[in-house]
C-alpha cells in the first residue's frame, strides 16, 4: 500500500510545484486526492496540510497557497523519501531463492484478480514477493508494478498468457 502511495503521489508533486494561482480548480482536485490517499496510509499531518490547501483553493485564498505550497511539497517529499527508504530496506532482506514463481501461486493471483478479491490478491502477491527469482524474466516485478497501479486486468491478461 505504501509502495503504491509513494509511486502514485510523486507525479502529483510536479503538477502542484508551479501552481497557477489564477486557476485553482485543478490544484484543489489534486490536493484533495493527496489528502485522501495520505489519510488512507495514516499520514495525518500531510492529510491535514493538504486539506488546508484544498480549502484555500476552494475559497480563492491565493496568499495562503503561495505561502504554504512549498512547505507542503517539502513535507510530502520527505515522507515519500522516507517511505522509499523503508521499502528498500524490506527489499534487502535475505529472501529464499527460487527459479521462478510457482504456477500454483500465479494461478491463485489470477483467480483473485479475476474476482477483484483484494485480500487474496495481497496474500498471493505477498507470497510471490517473499522470494528472490533467478530466471523469471522480470515477471514478479511486472506483477508487483501492475498491482501497485491497480491494473488487475493487466495482471489477468499477463497470467492467462503465461499459464
Amino acid at each position: 500500500m505504501l509502495r503504491s502511495y509513494a509511486k502514485n503521489t510523486r507525479p502529483l508533486l510536479d503538477v502542484i510545484k508551479d501552481v497557477n494561482l489564477d486557476d485553482l480548480g485543478e490544484y484543489a482536485v489534486i490536493v484533495h486526492g493527496i489528502k485522501g490517499s495520505s489519510r488512507g496510509v495514516f499520514a495525518e499531518a500531510v492529510g491535514n496540510e493538504a486539506e488546508a490547501l484544498e480549502n484555500a483553493a476552494k475559497t480563492g485564498d491565493r496568499s495562503f497557497i503561495a505561502a504554504n505550497n512549498q512547505r507542503f511539497i517539502d513535507t510530502l517529499s520527505k515522507l515519500l523519501t522516507d517511505i522509499d527508504g523503508e521499502i528498500m530496506k524490506l527489499g534487502k532482506e535475505n529472501k529464499p531463492v527460487k527459479d521462478k514463481p510457482d504456477k500454483e501461486l500465479l494461478n491463485k493471483l489470477l483467480i483473485a484478480c479475476e474476482s477483484f478479491d483484494i485480500d487474496e490478491i495481497d496474500a498471493a502477491m505477498g507470497d510471490i514477493d517473499s522470494y528472490e527469482y533467478t530466471s523469471d524474466e522480470g515477471l514478479a516485478a511486472s506483477l508487483r508494478e501492475s498491482l501497485d497501479q491497480g491494473r488487475y486486468r493487466n495482471i489477468t491478461e499477463m497470467l492467462k498468457a503465461l499459464l
